[in-house]
This record gives C-alpha cells, sequence and structure tokens, in this order.
C-alpha cells in the first residue's frame, strides 16, 4: 500500500516543471548607479525567440510506516524542454509553448525504447514532443495553462486530479517573482498554494543581494505550512490522500537584467509530516521525510518547431 502511495507521489512531483527563460548573450556591464538608484525586474518575452530548460532534480524520500517499517527511496530525474513565444501583446503578455525534448528517471530514456517497458517507461514515454500551452505576463504569473492533463493522464488514466491547475500552481510558485523596481538590498514576499504532491502554504521571501556585469543575484528563502486542503482521490472509489506537511525552502535565482530572463536557479526543499492513505474505508499513517535539490540551467536556442 505505501509503494502504492509512493508512485503517485513521485509522479505528482514530475508536474513541477521550473518554468524560466534565458538568451546566451550576457546584457551589458551595469555601472554602480544601479545599486542605488534600483533597477526593473520584469519577466520580458520576444516574438519568436526560444530557449531550452533542463532541470535536474534529487529527491530522498524517507518514511515509517503503521508497523514502524521504514523504507527510503531516491529519485533522481533529468527533464529538458524547449520553450517557443509565439507572440507578446501591449502589455508584454506572452502565449508560450513548451515542448518535452527529453526525460530521464530511473531506468528510463525517452531517447531509448529498451526502457520503455520500465515503470516509469510505461508512464512517460509518450511525453517526448507533448505539448504545453500557457499564457504568462511580465511578473512571471501564469494566466492560463492548458495540456497538463493530457501528459499525465498517461500514467493515470482515470485519474480525477486536475493536472493544468496542479502545473499552474507549482510554475506560478517559482516564476511569479519579478518585483518591479528594486534595489540592491530589497526584500519582497509572494505566497501561493500547492495542492497536489507535497500541499503546503509557501510565504516566499526574496532579496536582491548583488547586480554584476548585468546579473541580478537573488536568495530565497521559505516558510512551508500546512493549510486545510481536502483528501484528493487518485481514482474514483479508489486511494484518497491526506497530508499535513511542513518545512522550509532555500535557494538562488540569477536574473539577466536587460532581457528579463532567468538563467539559473537552484533550489533545496525540506519537508516532513504525515500522510493518512484510505482505500476502500481503511486508513494508512505514514511519516514522511523528504530532501528535494532542483537545479535548472537555460540555454537560447535557435530550433525550429
Amino acid at each position: 500500500m505505501d509503494k502504492y502511495i509512493f508512485q503517485y507521489l513521485q509522479i505528482s512531483f514530475l508536474a513541477i516543471i521550473i518554468f524560466t527563460s534565458c538568451g546566451k548573450k550576457k546584457a551589458k556591464t551595469k555601472n554602480a548607479s544601479n545599486s542605488v538608484n534600483g533597477i526593473v525586474l520584469e519577466n520580458k518575452y520576444k516574438k519568436g525567440e526560444s530557449y531550452i530548460i533542463t532541470t535536474t532534480w534529487q529527491e530522498i524520500i524517507s518514511s515509517t510506516d503503521p508497523l514502524g517499517m521504514q523504507r527510503k527511496d531516491t529519485i533522481k530525474m533529468e527533464n529538458t524542454m524547449h520553450f517557443y513565444v509565439n507572440d507578446v501583446d501591449e502589455k508584454g503578455t506572452a502565449n508560450v509553448t513548451g515542448k518535452y525534448e527529453s526525460m530521464k528517471m530511473g531506468q528510463f530514456n525517452s531517447s531509448d525504447s529498451s526502457t520503455y517497458g520500465t515503470l516509469e517507461g510505461k508512464m512517460f514515454r509518450r511525453m517526448k514532443n507533448s505539448v504545453l500551452k500557457m499564457k504568462i505576463d511580465k511578473t512571471g504569473a501564469v494566466l492560463e495553462l492548458t495540456g497538463a492533463n493530457e501528459i499525465y493522464s498517461i500514467g493515470l488514466p482515470d485519474s480525477l486530479i486536475d493536472d493544468d491547475k496542479i502545473m499552474k500552481e507549482n510554475i506560478n510558485n517559482t516564476l511569479a517573482i519579478f518585483p518591479g523596481k528594486v534595489k540592491v538590498g530589497d526584500r519582497w514576499t509572494r505566497s501561493n498554494e500547492i495542492t497536489f504532491g507535497y500541499p503546503c502554504k509557501y510565504l516566499n521571501n526574496y532579496q536582491l543581494k548583488e547586480i554584476k556585469n548585468g546579473m541580478a543575484l537573488i536568495e530565497l528563502t521559505s516558510d512551508l505550512r500546512p493549510f486545510n486542503n481536502p483528501p484528493y482521490t487518485f481514482f474514483p472509489g479508489g486511494i484518497q490522500l491526506k497530508q499535513t506537511l511542513s518545512g522550509n525552502q532555500k535557494g538562488t535565482i540569477e536574473i539577466d537584467v536587460a532581457r528579463g530572463k532567468i538563467t539559473r536557479s537552484a533550489y533545496n526543499l525540506i519537508i516532513s509530516g504525515t500522510a493518512k492513505g484510505t482505500v476502500q474505508g481503511k486508513e494508512m499513517n505514514m511519516q514522511i521525510n523528504t530532501d528535494l535539490r532542483i537545479t535548472n540551467l537555460v540555454e537560447f536556442g535557435e530550433k525550429e518547431k
């Protein structure tokens, strides 16, 4: 039973795509007055530009079941997506398309058909060339997102989970960080709720630590708190899962100021708490501790759609 729930906890984290954008060329060096007068940090897009995002993460999950049995699972994943800016309106809001190019998880490699029979392969082998469509504004907020339900229903054909909503929540938590005008030393906050995977209320605190050679370095610290979210159901009449979790997160984010592009980000997320699974009226409680490390590297690309 706990293995079954853990498989779906793992699946949920594959919906967390850290959405960023970049360019190979660095902006011209800014003079020292930026530190005094401030800069404007906005999420900028140009019609026709494209970029490639490679996300790697390692997740270590330790758990204790109701009988006191302990287990430890390590998940390693590498994911590559290619993004295209289709158009940008007068307010700076862009229509963006993201296409999965490759994915590696466990024994599965989307570029190797011999791995398609693995557990991960059965769930995710059709993700290659799958498409997400998003509308994103200059603060980084995702206003609309479609395509995730089709992508992630591959592994959960009868799931009641709204993957479009999950993906939108997670992207907003990582991309909607742009504060507008800011100077070195300034702090700002954002709060978000993540309702699936590891559901928590995120209280994100940002500080602009440095501006150097046109790059802004931002430091992130987050307080993760439980909130009264309802249990979610994996299948009709099947598993219901209720989690009560808390933790913290630390990270760094680098932004090309002139381009308005996140070029690199790294996060370390520590979460602990309980998970209560219910199947046909029977309950199972687990203690969960998770150490998740995520790194995103971005490269400007000229590939055709």
